[in-house]
């Protein structure tokens, strides 16, 4: 069978586009209205990327932990805390086994030698849930969903009524700051959690999913809740009906 040379394609494609058969924004979609796009720059992209920190506080050695033989968590955890502002927690090369997680909750850089170089494990190999429906239990195959490194102040940071603000505007587009009701209960370097109203509400779940349980979805975000409950699987235990 004769196959069509590539430049073929390419040929015709640039002959519509210079004959304004497709216009550049048809080449690249309007999938979202004007008003609701933005120059794609996300993150640490913004603030001109990744910092280069330099300053190392301390460097934490491998082999002082049995090089993965013991347990190190609280060893780092401790550089961690004590790490000033700006400045480098450096891990050797080796391993070490971290079983508690690590919080890095201000503007600090824990960094290690490498890829493949610095390796952070778990005794138990921070094992997978193998399916939605596998019990829990002691003895049993218990799967492990502690992450390693959490960036915050703890894992499951509860609502804080004398820290959470309301803006005080909406929010403009491609602006670079906001204006709140009482912006002294925040501090520099601490991290701030900007979140929106997520208009959710209990929707049928997908297909293949055991029972017949809602889940609180929204077009912006879905919860792991479900009603009626779910044993083993809602991080919520105060939904109803009405919602979480």
């Amino acid at each position: 069978m004769k196959k069509t040379a590539p430049w073929f394609f390419l040929t015709s494609f640039v002959a519509l586009v210079s004959t304004g058969l497709l216009t550049p924004s048809v080449i690249r979609g309007t999938i979202l209205p004007p008003d609701r796009a933005t120059t794609w720059n996300p993150g640490l992209m913004s603030a001109g990327g990744i910092p280069n920190r330099t300053t190392i506080f301390t460097n934490l050695i491998a082999s002082t932990y049995g090089n993965g033989a013991q347990d190190a968590s609280a060893g780092i955890q401790a550089a961690l805390d004590a790490c000033p502002a700006g400045q480098v927690v450096l891990l050797s090369a080796g391993t070490f086994t971290v079983n508690n997680l690590l919080l890095i909750h201000s503007a600090i850089t824990l960094r290690g030698a490498g890829p493949g170089v610095t390796i952070l494990q778990k005794t138990n190999g921070a094992r997978p849930r193998i399916s939605p429906t596998q019990p829990i239990d002691p003895g049993a195959y218990n799967p492990d969903p502690q992450p390693l490194v959490i960036i915050g102040a703890s894992r499951w940071p509860g609502p804080d009524s004398t820290r959470s603000q309301n803006l005080t505007a909406e929010g403009a587009k491609g602006a670079s700051s906001i204006i709140v009701q009482n912006g002294s209960v925040f501090a520099a370097g601490k991290f701030v959690l900007l979140d929106e109203l997520s208009g959710a509400s209990w929707q049928p779940t997908p297909t293949g999913f055991p029972g017949s349980a809602k889940v609180w979805a929204g077009d912006r975000v879905a919860w792991n809740m479900h009603l009626p409950q779910q044993e083993y699987q809602d991080d919520c235990d105060d939904s109803d009906a009405t919602g979480p």
